[in-house]
């Protein structure tokens, strides 16, 4: 994900780390930016090609619209590493909501959604992050005024390694939840790097 350092007439020079491997990258690029308003509501639209000191050459866009019964919206970007970075979230009237994301290189892969309604309480999320020496994926759901709550998280490394952890707590009954936590080695790596 890149932040604007500075922006004028289409112009943007942006800071961050696009591709998940640490490295503060920088992005160089054109930006087309349209607005539009009606009856009902108004939109916005923007398109982008650039250079990403990291990734390459890219080209991408992101759209926005608001209207009486919610809004929306979404980007993405296509880069020269044969990687992708995307993105979209929604709410409406009815107290739903829903956000995800995605960046994937050929160093890492992380990807995330949340969502859920504000008015029944009622929420989930999940969340993967993998690279080449490990990988750890978590998910959860519950619902806020009744205190009901689910989760589950696992990882696991190059090296034989990892665990999983759960939790739970039943509905109206505050503190009464319990946990569960397995962790193993598997010893695959061991033969690998002669132990």
């Amino acid at each position: 994900m890149s932040f604007p350092i500075f922006q004028h007439e289409g112009f943007r020079i942006g800071i961050g780390d696009a591709n998940g491997d640490g490295k503060l990258d920088f992005d160089f690029g054109l930006r087309s930016e349209s607005w539009g308003n009606g009856p009902f509501g108004f939109g916005h639209g923007g398109a982008e090609i650039g250079f990403n000191t990291q990734r390459g050459v890219y080209a991408g866009g992101d759209y926005s619209n608001h209207n009486m019964w919610g809004s929306s919206g979404g980007g993405g970007r296509v880069f020269g590493d044969g990687g992708y970075e995307t993105g979209n979230w929604s709410n409406d009237v009815f107290g739903n909501y829903q956000q995800n994301y995605q960046n994937a290189s050929p160093y890492t892969f992380n990807s995330a959604s949340s969502g859920g309604n504000v008015y029944s309480g009622n929420y989930y999320g999940q969340q993967t992050h993998v690279n080449p020496f490990e990988a750890a994926h978590s998910n959860w759901g519950g619902n806020t005024w009744t205190g009901a709550h689910a989760s589950n998280h696992s990882y696991g490394n190059i090296f034989g390694q990892g665990g999983s952890y759960s939790t739970y707590n039943p509905p109206f009954v505050p503190g009464w939840g319990g946990g569960h936590y397995a962790s193993s080695g598997c010893g695959c790596a061991r033969g690998f790097f002669g132990w």
